[in-house]
């Protein structure tokens, strides 16, 4: 398996892990009365940081894919 491949599936596990602590962390209520808000504001910077790496890896795939990296 070719670096090109790893880095995409790295990035990938990573936006799906930040996916799923971003959901867990709006979706458990009684979290967040336990912690305030810091849990809220966790889950949303997740949710943000989820996007970030998802653009991140379409960037990656589009540029690597053109310079035909193997």
């Amino acid at each position: 398996m070719s670096i090109k491949y790893i880095h995409l599936i790295i990035i990938a596990i990573s936006w799906l892990m930040c996916f799923g602590v971003g959901a867990w962390c709006l979706l458990a209520p009684q979290a967040a009365v336990q912690a305030g808000e810091s849990v809220t504001w966790l889950g949303v910077l997740c949710l943000v940081g989820g996007v970030a790496l998802l653009i991140y890896n379409f960037y990656v795939w589009r540029k690597l894919r053109k310079i035909h990296v193997g």
